[in-house]
């Protein structure tokens, strides 16, 4: 016997944050680390799982698509990438976290796109490569966690 469901949009985002909370790397870094959750509609979800705090998922985003079409958050509306320490919302900017990343912390970064192979597509949206200009080469440089849900 065969069966066929579909998911909406938002329960699809909640089925990949309940994923990637469970990640052992997530997991660890969220007891014993530092966790930056990147803006986007997916990692709100992923937000809500790991603090139990509802989040504006509208504002959350930064850029999204839509109806076929790119759009911007304005920057006055944008809630900031989320900063976890040992678990608790650390009230700092994302750019200073990071800057301390080390080898077992995970940095979280929503995707515009995958192909077949697994290659990620992300958006950019800003001259000097937006926030996975910053993250990617400190993750990469420290062997730090990077997660494209």
């Amino acid at each position: 016997m065969k069966s066929i469901f579909t998911l909406t949009s938002a329960e699809s985002k909640r089925l990949l944050a309940k994923g990637v909370v469970r990640l052992p790397e997530v997991q660890k870094a969220y007891t014993e680390g530092v966790i930056i959750i990147g803006a986007g509609t997916t990692n709100a979800f992923i937000v809500e799982e790991l603090t139990g705090r509802s989040i504006d998922k509208r504002r959350f985003a930064h850029g999204i698509i839509t109806r076929g079409r790119q759009c911007i958050t304005p920057v006055d509306e944008r809630i900031s990438p989320i900063v976890l320490v040992h678990g608790q919302i650390k009230e700092t900017d994302w750019i200073e976290a990071i800057r301390e990343f080390q080898p077992g912390d995970v940095f979280i970064k929503g995707a515009n796109a995958y192909d077949h192979q697994g290659n990620v597509g992300i958006l950019l949206g800003n001259p000097t490569a937006g926030t996975i200009g910053h993250a990617l080469p400190i993750c990469v440089a420290r062997g730090s966690h990077l997660i494209l849900p």
